[in-house]
């Protein structure tokens, strides 16, 4: 996943938009192939630069396991129990298994 801006590309509005759109689906390297070698290289080369200065998937990624850690910590310590949201309802025995 990488974030750009379409709008840089030397593109009329309404292609534009259908780019965007095309490689939101089926991903920037579809879309661009979708265009001579030529251009492919001018505009992977443009989306590229046009990327915004915050997006740095390494440093994101390495927070994961504490972003995770401090949401949901019992993936990290099973020995913690969570109160259940209901109490238990007996619903009497499954009839499946009761034996005749």
């Amino acid at each position: 996943m990488t974030v750009s801006n379409a709008a840089t590309l030397p593109l009329q509005p309404p292609a534009r938009a259908m780019f965007a759109g095309y490689a939101r689906t089926n991903g920037i390297s579809a879309a661009l192939n979708s265009f001579p070698a030529e251009a492919r290289k001018k505009f992977k080369a443009q989306l590229s630069a046009s990327r915004p200065s915050w997006w740095n998937p390494a440093t994101i990624w390495a927070t994961w396991p504490d972003v995770l850690r401090s949401t949901l910590p019992i993936l990290f310590e099973p020995k913690l129990v969570l109160k259940p949201l209901f109490k238990s309802i007996d619903l009497g025995p499954d009839p499946e298994l009761v034996d005749d």
